[in-house]
């Protein structure tokens, strides 16, 4: 048995978008026997400063030595055969997120799931010093006195800082380390055929997709087909050029007018692409908007009664036009081509 703890870094923090894959192995007598940070081409935009209500995160390398190492395709076996390694007990601190970049990026580049198992040590310390705000591992070492004279937000180094902080927690309250994690069965958890989720959380039901009602093949209308796939494209677009070059939407979450979006699912795939072409996402979500696109809105109403108060609003033929298009190019064009988003690997959530 071997001891491996692994840390993610993404370059827009978040997305799924993997740029480092750090790892620690231990022996059983909890000696450090390999360190290394596997580092990856995300293919995606770096994000990691200036966003909105989001602490700023520096890497510790340059980004052109991301983009110039292999992308994740490349080192999918190696990172595959460290987590699927059966004499591995594999932990991380607030590991279920790393575990879901995991999962994303094998949905992004349709790659067979990486299963495995894994502990939470944030978790773990949560129950034991009975506080649910428990937040970041750099101040969780700072509780436990852990020296952090090492570059932090390196995926190896975050990795070696989470062995060291479990080492410290079973030292603390008088437990062997095996036994510690098997402790609390709730702070194990699993990756498995594309699905994250804790021990003591169920698999939720499937929801019920029902066709479009007849004669609205165009309409994004709640538990329907039309719903279900435009909530997972817009979870899962990829700018069609994968470029880090500044675009105008960096960092923008972009609303659209429930009147134009609602009667549009054919035309919404397309606007939605071009939104994150230009380096934006978009959100259902007004509250959430830098940007909002109206579509014969009246002020007050529908969307825009959510909407911030430093929120730019811009109507959205004037949007089409300014980027080059227009609501008759884009009714023009072909269909996207979305089908491969019904497989329940690129399942998300409600529709």
């Amino acid at each position: 048995m071997r001891y491996l703890s692994f840390d993610i870094e993404c370059s827009d923090g978040g997305k799924g978008a993997i740029c480092s894959f750090g790892y620690i192995i231990a022996d059983e007598e909890l000696n450090i026997v390999e360190k290394r940070d596997i580092l990856v081409n995300p293919e995606y935009r770096f994000f990691l400063v200036g966003r909105r209500k989001r602490p700023d995160i520096q890497l510790s390398y340059a980004i052109e030595e991301f983009t110039q190492s292999p992308s994740f395709p490349n080192v999918y076996e190696e990172i595959k055969e460290l987590l699927e390694n059966p004499d591995h007990v594999v932990m991380g601190y607030a590991v279920s997120n790393d575990a879901d970049f995991i999962r994303k990026d094998c949905v992004r580049y349709n790659l067979p799931c990486i299963n495995f198992t894994y502990f939470d040590i944030q978790k773990i310390l949560k129950i034991l010093s009975e506080d649910p705000n428990q937040s970041s591992l750099e101040k969780a070492c700072d509780k436990f006195g852990i020296s952090m004279d090492m570059e932090l937000h390196k995926s190896d180094n975050d990795a070696l800082l989470t062995f060291k902080l479990f080492k410290k927690i079973a030292e603390e309250y008088g437990k062997e380390p095996y036994d510690l994690l098997n402790t609390y069965p709730n702070c194990k958890g699993s990756l498995k055929n594309y699905i994250s989720r804790f021990s003591d959380e169920t698999e939720h039901k499937k929801n019920i997709i029902k066709p479009n009602p007849k004669g609205k093949n165009n309409c994004i209308i709640n538990g329907t087909i039309n719903k279900m796939l435009f909530t997972r494209f817009c979870r899962y677009v990829y700018p069609t050029d994968p470029s880090s070059e500044e675009k105008p939407l960096r960092g923008k979450k972009v609303c659209i007018s429930d009147r134009y979006e609602r009667y549009h699912f054919k035309e919404m795939i397309h606007i939605v692409q071009l939104i994150c072409d230009l380096g934006g996402r978009y959100t259902i979500m007004a509250s959430e908007a830098d940007l909002f696109l109206t579509f014969n809105d009246i002020e007050g109403n529908g969307r825009m009664k959510y909407l911030k108060e430093d929120t730019t609003i811009v109507s959205l033929e004037s949007f089409l036009k300014f980027n080059g298009t227009s609501f008759e190019t884009i009714e023009k064009m072909r269909p996207k081509d979305i089908v491969y988003l019904e497989n329940d690997k690129y399942s998300i959530g409600r529709y």
